[in-house]
């Protein structure tokens, strides 16, 4: 007979998803002052489900966790693609109401080799009440992680949509869009003049060029309805759409 160790009630009906499971967690981390939290971020073809900051030390810590309702292969191999591109890497589950050890050591044994680490999210009856470590990470001081803050980490990105959502990550194209609109309506009724918007928005485009192309085209053709293009005097002048309008 394996060896288990009890955490919580057998059957207990939780989590009923990704999201639910991950509140507590996230709820944790920004208990931490010194943690900058992101959900769902996008990162080259890539959606982490939980990315934290520790602004803390003398430089940016970046910290990537995963969160599945079970441990799986599909788990392992969303962290092992974020391995060379953190400087730690967790994968985050409920806590088992017990754990067969002859399957726990095969985990173990990757995740220690890998340097990853399990985070265990206790549930309503357990004797827990903050998630913690149950393997920790190690250390990756060769992380690759400059690309981060510059394109993929915003203040937008904290709470754009839940850790766990299914789709609805934060791209680079939504970002844009969001500080677009920001811009327009900030200028009211008189409008911006499209040069000058794209000059004022930090935008994911690689000039001012391509990104004045593109949105004028967007934005034309209704991808970005929140936000409408007059031709006055030669040049694209952009409004609020009143239909968008906060009555």
């Amino acid at each position: 007979m394996p060896r288990t160790r009890k955490y919580r009630k057998r059957g207990e009906k939780w989590p009923q998803s990704e999201v639910q499971m991950a509140e507590p967690l996230v709820k944790w981390l920004k208990m931490h002052k010194h943690w900058d939290v992101y959900q769902e971020v996008s990162f080259n073809g890539y959606t982490a489900d939980i990315v934290v900051v520790d602004t803390l030390r003398p430089y940016d810590l970046y910290w990537v966790i995963e969160c599945k309702r079970s441990m799986n292969l599909q788990l392992l191999g969303q962290c092992h693609n974020w391995i060379r591109h953190a400087h730690h890497v967790c994968a985050a589950v409920p806590e088992p109401w017990k754990t067969d050890w002859r399957v726990d050591a095969v985990v173990r044994q990757w995740c220690i080799s890998s340097g990853v680490g399990i985070l265990h999210v206790p549930g309503p009856s357990s004797h827990h009440t903050d998630p913690y470590a149950y393997i920790k990470p190690r250390l990756n001081r060769n992380a690759v992680i400059d690309d981060w803050k510059k394109k993929y980490l915003s203040e937008e990105g904290r709470d754009y949509c839940k850790a766990g959502s299914p789709t609805g990550s934060l791209t680079p194209f939504k970002r844009t869009v969001i500080r677009l609109i920001d811009e327009v309506n900030a200028h009211g009724l008189e409008g911006i003049e499209m040069a000058e918007l794209v000059k004022n928005v930090n935008h994911h485009y690689g000039s001012t060029a391509s990104a004045k192309r593109c949105l004028v085209d967007y934005i034309v053709r209704g991808i970005i309805p929140e936000v409408i293009a007059k031709h006055i005097k030669g040049k694209f002048r952009i409004f609020p759409n009143p239909k968008f309008a906060i009555t």
